[in-house]
């Protein structure tokens, strides 16, 4: 696996975190929160499926497919 630096290396343009969404729960509603803490490996700090070599750790989706610009 990649390091995040590695990751970071190929990345053609810096990006912004716009709007942060956790659900605290499965099939919980989203709620919008303003920071996270989040542990490298692992994911959120306090989600139930946070866990290291979890298969989805975050997910991040562009503003262009998420309909927000």
């Amino acid at each position: 696996m990649p390091t995040l630096q590695a990751l970071l290396d190929t990345l053609p343009r810096p990006g912004t975190v716009d709007w942060i969404g956790v659900r605290p729960a499965r099939e919980a509603e989203v709620t919008a929160v303003v920071r996270v803490d989040a542990k490298a490996g692992s994911g959120r700090a306090g989600d139930p499926y946070a866990r290291p070599g979890g298969k989805r750790q975050m997910t991040l989706i562009q503003a262009e497919q998420s309909g927000r610009l």
